[in-house]
């Protein structure tokens, strides 16, 4: 029986030694370390989502891939990246928390696996197919279903459509409603904590147990931990910093317009309330015409 291990609830800040004990699949670190050291788990997990990837060479080209933060702009990550035998592209991503626009994040994968193709030199430029796969822990639509394909139900070339090779799949650990294989079934159940008796699940946590066994495995994680909080601590410092620039700027401005206001009922012209003010004329003119427009 495949029991996901949990962190107890009455631990609220757990340290980076108890986050390495309880964290289990689903934690970003020990998820991509699975699939590329567990080629076999890899294969039935993807078989499970997309039966004619079953037999398929699967190998993982990337883990990790980052692009951005730089400039205007933002980073993004890709999980896993992986290249079929058939020269399909497949985005593997486990999503924990809520994404409130799944669908912008899955069409940005894909946009990073293209912009790889463009590279001089990059092979496979005219592939087939790229899929983008999330394994989200809640229901990204909202509609209890198992699984979100945006594959089309009749085959693009009888029908005289072109196809761009897009294919996005959200996975729904919360689901309810199939269609849905058994085997695929058990497998998002154990994802979403529910104990199941299937193989592939009891190979995931035997997997899971054998890699905590690794001390190097052990430091790099604590690494990727402490990394991980910095950034957060560092994005909670810059948001602070950017609340208290807003906040300024947005107290300068209420002065400024009430100054305006002041001086424009005392009889000054708007034209000298711009000039002494150091403001565009029409800056002064349009704060002037609200304040008649609300009154």
């Amino acid at each position: 029986m495949a029991k996901m291990i949990r962190m107890p609830a009455d631990i609220r800040d757990p340290s980076h030694e108890q986050r390495w004990h309880y964290a289990n699949f689903t934690d970003n670190f020990v998820f991509q370390y699975i699939i590329r050291h567990y080629p076999d788990i890899l294969q039935e997990i993807l078989g499970r989502i997309i039966p004619e990837l079953r037999d398929e060479e699967l190998t993982v080209i990337g883990h990790e891939v980052r692009q951005g933060e730089s400039g205007l702009f933002r980073e993004n990550v890709l999980d896993i990246l992986i290249r079929a035998a058939s020269r399909k592209r497949i985005v593997l991503d486990m999503q924990n928390t809520w994404e409130k626009c799944m669908c912008g994040r899955m069409r940005i994968y894909g946009s990073n696996v293209d912009s790889r193709l463009l590279v001089k030199g990059a092979e496979d430029y005219c592939i087939p197919e790229v899929i983008v796969i999330c394994i989200c822990k809640f229901d990204p639509l909202g509609r209890k279903q198992y699984v979100y394909d945006t594959a089309p139900e009749r085959n693009a070339a009888e029908s005289g459509w072109f196809s761009d090779g897009r294919r996005m799949i959200l996975l729904n650990v919360k689901g309810r409603k199939g269609p849905v294989t058994p085997q695929l079934e058990s497998f998002l159940k154990y994802v979403n904590g529910i104990d199941t008796d299937d193989l592939l699940c009891d190979t995931i946590d035997k997997a899971v147990e054998e890699m905590k066994k690794d001390e190097i495995v052990r430091r790099n994680y604590m690494t990727f931990s402490m990394h991980i909080e910095d950034e957060r601590r560092d994005a909670r410092k810059k948001g602070r910093r950017e609340g208290r620039r807003e906040g300024r700027q947005e107290g300068k401005a209420k002065k400024e317009r009430s100054l305006i206001l002041q001086n424009f009922r005392e009889g000054i012209p708007a034209e000298q309330i711009a000039k002494f003010m150091h403001m565009p004329l029409e800056a002064v003119q349009r704060i002037i015409h609200e304040k008649s427009v609300m009154n």
